[in-house]
């Protein structure tokens, strides 16, 4: 009999958790590799990625035809992007060989190697991560619209949220960063000249003395 996985909704990556799994995939094989960097880097859904061609790479720049009617993108290629591109752009067909379920089973396989929550075993969670990360970077929400292909903002906003304690973290940061109160000076005391000291008539020398 087989057990139905229950659907979770996909979650990001923290950056140290990110690293352990690209490092998981690249010791997997250099075609996994790519595919989770080039995946999280730029935003990708599984099936954008599994879609790629040579001939969506020209030079630097990476184009993506984006799904659910998306907006088409541009996007440059880092140094690391394009060494791990390389083994794979002279072949025919799709840049990396396989249909989005095989990228998903493999990705699976590692992130549960990885003990990861199930939250985190999707490739979705990859684009979840990407923007995260740049959310946390201080990128505004419209640039980071456009760079992962969203038509609304408000499916931007719905990856961009904030848990209970990276919200907290955040607002402590900022905080801190307030300039502090200025002190309240205390009113100063006018200085006060000593009473002078009584005088009066000495009948020894009949004139005043003191004071």
């Amino acid at each position: 009999m087989t057990i139905k996985r229950i659907k979770v909704p996909s979650e990001p990556l923290t950056d140290a958790e990110f690293q352990v799994v690209l490092a998981a995939a690249k010791t997997h094989s250099p075609r996994l590799y790519a595919m989770v960097l080039i995946a999280r880097n730029h935003g990708l859904r599984g099936e954008e990625l599994c879609s790629l061609r040579a001939e969506h790479i020209s030079g630097r720049y990476l184009t993506l035809l984006r799904d659910k009617d998306s907006e088409t993108g541009l996007h440059e290629l880092s140094d690391a992007e394009i060494e791990a591109l390389q083994p794979f752009l002279g072949r025919p067909g799709t840049l990396f060989g396989i249909h989005r379920p095989r990228f998903w089973q493999l990705f699976r396989e590692i992130t549960e190697a990885c003990n990861l929550p199930p939250a985190k075993q999707s490739p979705h969670s990859l684009r979840h991560t990407c923007v995260k990360a740049a959310v946390l970077a201080g990128v505004p929400l419209p640039a980071i619209q456009t760079f992962v292909g969203h038509k609304s903002l408000a499916s931007t906003g719905r990856y961009a949220k904030y848990s209970q304690a990276e919200a907290c973290a955040a607002m402590r940061a900022a905080m801190a960063q307030q300039p502090a109160a200025p002190s309240q000076a205390q009113p100063s005391t006018p200085a006060t000249s000593p009473a002078p000291a009584p005088s009066y008539i000495d009948p020894r020398f009949g004139f005043k003395v003191g004071g």
